[in-house]
């Protein structure tokens, strides 16, 4: 009668393990040194969607939705509610990184202004969707930007113009781009 032998013997699992472990290693630091770059992409793009909704909501619910930046506590606030939440602290206490208010490694504004010191270009940092979806930044404005950095440097903008249109941009080392 012959024996069969099934299965993987102990040099072979180890030999697997091994190299599941170099693998570990290579790819480790590469994913840490991403993370500052990933939160900032994530607290712009959040931002960008509470920006949308509150122009969809002006819109839908036919009134005025006010936006305002409050630098000191990096935060935005929409018709009284914060982003993120009271819960959840500022962007630099949701996000990490140090993901805040602020111009990084940016050397001029989306439209080649100078960035202002808080980072935010709107009017007294505010601005209105009207019932229409339009911006409203006050007078002698038609656009504004808000600008976030982390502890990279990396530079985005939250731009938004008299049409109610937010768009991101990304500091690309000389100039912004999409």
């Amino acid at each position: 009668m012959r024996k069969s032998s099934k299965g993987f013997t102990l040099i072979e699992l180890m030999i697997v393990a091994a190299i599941i472990g170099i693998m570990a290693l290579v790819t480790a630091p590469n994913l840490v040194s991403g993370l500052p770059t990933y939160r900032i992409k994530a607290a712009v793009r959040d931002c960008t969607s509470q920006l949308r909704n509150a122009r969809s909501r002006a819109i839908k619910n036919k009134e005025a939705v006010t936006v305002s930046f409050d630098t000191d506590e990096n935060i935005m606030i929409i018709d009284d509610l914060t982003f993120p939440p009271s819960n959840e602290g500022s962007f630099t206490n949701k996000y990490g990184s140090g993901v805040a208010f602020g111009s990084g490694s940016a050397t001029t504004g989306v439209a080649g202004e100078s960035i202002p010191s808080d980072a935010v270009s709107f009017n007294d940092n505010q601005f209105t969707f009207t019932a229409r979806g339009l911006a409203d930044f006050g007078a002698g404005n038609m656009n504004g930007a808000a600008y976030f950095t982390n502890n990279r440097e990396d530079a985005y903008a939250i731009t938004v113009n008299a049409a109610g249109a937010v768009a991101i941009r990304r500091w690309r080392g000389s100039a912004w781009g999409r």
